[in-house]
């Protein structure tokens, strides 16, 4: 369990340069630095700990004991851990769209968005599965 000081870490960095980046965007909403700083780290910061959360919890069925669970522990892991990534990409495409469009076309950047939230909705359907497994 070596590996959760180091994730929880970058979390909460990756978390507290989103949120600041989110204050320094309200004090200066014309600024596109300061959102896209908040919209990358607050994307990907609950990436780690999900990951984290999958892995301790494939460790946790091998102590409890494999019968009680649908899947095996490493398959879990890798599952859900390959899911998380894969929706994270998504988010990223979502956000590359987004802030690649042009200001006069609105579309792109709703769009982009719209790819954003279907990223998000993809993972935490994956955590919901994950819980319930």
């Amino acid at each position: 369990m070596y590996f959760l000081i180091p994730t929880i870490v970058t979390c909460a960095l990756c978390e507290v340069l989103g949120w600041s980046g989110r204050y320094w965007s309200s004090q200066n909403p014309l600024a596109s630095t300061p959102f896209m700083i908040q919209i990358t780290s607050t994307i990907i910061a609950p990436s780690f700990m999900t990951a984290a959360m999958f892995i301790i919890l494939g460790r946790i069925m091998t102590i409890v004991g494999v019968e009680y669970s649908r899947l095996r522990p490493k398959t879990f892991s890798i599952l859900f851990v390959t899911a998380d990534i894969v929706a994270l990409a998504i988010q990223g495409a979502g956000g590359g769209i987004a802030s690649s469009a042009e200001d006069d076309d609105p579309h792109g950047a709703e769009r982009g968005a719209q790819i954003m939230v279907a990223g998000i909705i993809i993972q935490m359907g994956e955590s919901d599965s994950g819980h319930a497994t």
